[in-house]
Parts: structure tokens; sequence; C-alpha cells
């Protein structure tokens, strides 16, 4: 164990006319994720102190004091600080310190792994679990968090693939496993082509047969689609043989 400090804010103070003890510590966290904590705090009374944080001796110099370190248990740990002058004036206070070394666990992410599209921005949403949980980073950007379900809208501001990483965080500070996908922005149209015709000229057979094919460098052809005399597309494959046509 490193020890860190966790701070917590409380103050219980005893007062007999113009002599008083208080036993104070500020602090910004109650939640960490750390195997133990060194507990600090000041005093104010007649000196010098006699302090014990847990049942077990602190330091103390002048009117601070430093106790630990104080073990802790997964969960909620009861920190107990009390402190006597030479008067036989007392104060003492509990703190509830958690904590908490499981990392949040993220699911349901969308889009997938693979998603294309032509536009400028992509919503990425998912669900998070975690007892304390902090925030969600999306390549770095802070996302919205609504319950358990956090969103962000990311831009795609080039065409090509993009990589997107996903960091969750809880207050403990732990943090999940990174969350890759890779997503394509493409919004360059398939390269122009020809349809090779058979029989390509005056014939008596009406059913001709088309042969096409083009490339596409980002993301490939999806498929094909024909439109006759402005009917509504269909999609096909090559080679295709058109349906009896009319003279």
């Amino acid at each position: 164990s490193d020890g860190a400090i966790r701070e917590v804010v409380y103050r219980r103070a005893v007062r007999t006319g113009d002599r008083s003890i208080a036993i104070a510590r500020r602090a910004d966290e109650t939640i960490t994720n750390q195997d133990s904590i060194m507990v600090t705090g000041s005093l104010t009374g007649w000196g010098p102190f006699d302090v014990q944080v847990n049942g077990m001796q602190a330091e103390v110099t002048g009117n601070t004091f430093t106790g630990g370190p104080i073990t802790l248990a997964e969960g909620e740990n009861i920190i107990t600080a009390a402190a006597q002058d030479t008067t036989g004036h007392t104060a003492s206070i509990q703190v509830p310190i958690i904590k908490d070394t499981t990392p949040p666990v993220p699911g349901s992410i969308n889009p997938q792994d693979g998603y294309m599209t032509a536009a400028g921005t992509m919503l990425v949403t998912g669900t998070i679990a975690d007892l304390h949980q902090a925030y969600v980073q999306v390549n770095g950007k802070t996302a919205t968090i609504t319950g358990n379900t956090f969103s962000l809208t990311h831009p795609l501001t080039t065409d090509g693939l993009h990589t997107i990483t996903i960091t969750a965080f809880d207050a403990a500070g732990n943090s999940a496993r990174d969350h890759v996908f890779t997503v394509i922005k493409d919004t360059t149209p398939p390269e122009n082509f020809e349809i090779a015709i058979d029989p390509d000229f005056w014939t008596n057979n009406t059913r001709p047969i088309l042969t096409f094919e083009t490339t596409d460098d980002l993301t490939g052809i999806s498929h094909y689609e024909l439109s006759i005399a402005g009917s509504a597309p269909i999609t096909i494959t090559s080679p295709h043989t058109l349906p009896p046509q009319p003279d």
C-alpha cells in the first residue's frame, strides 16, 4: 500500500467556557481505490494532545496529527478519530470512506465496429454500469450521462477510417478497459462505369444481357440498382438478364 491520503470534511468540537478542542479534516473525496489511507487533521485546545485513529496511536505535532495507514476493506469503512487535551476535554468523529476497486463496465456500444456513413457527425451511445460512476470519454471528450446511458455527437471531418476510443471512469479512480472500434466516412461515389449489352445492336432477342463492374476505394460496392423507363429500382448483379422487352 502506498498510504495515499483521501480527504474528508468533518468537524466536531467540545467547548467549555473559552476552552475547546476540535478535530477537523478537510478533503475532496470520500471514495478511493487505495488499499489504505493516512488520516490527518488539526486540533484546538489545551495541548499536548492524545489522538487515536481507529484505535491506533496517531502522531501529534503541535496542533496537527497524522494517523495510519488505515487498511480499507472493499465497500464502506468507518474511520474514527478521537482526541483528548490535558484538561480532559475530548472530541471524536466518525467518517465513512468507501473503497471501490471495481472498474466500470461498458455495454451496448453504438455504432458497431465497421460502421460506414457519409454524414459529418456520428452519435456514439452506450450503457455504463458502476456503483460510483463518474464520467465517460469518447476520443478524449466527455460524454453526457443520463442514468446509466451515455451519448456524444462525434465529428467526422474527413473521409476515411476513424478510430473511436471509449473510456469510462468512476469516482474512485478506476477505469474500464478501452472500447475501441473503427468507422468509415465516405462521401465519394463509386467510379463511373459503362454497361456492356449483349446483343448491343438491332436484334430479335427480347432479353439482352447486361454486364457491368466498378470500384470504390473506401467502402467498396454495396450493390447495384437498375431502373428502366422510370420504374422502381431493383437490386441486380452482373451479369443480369433483362426481362422481356417490348419492340
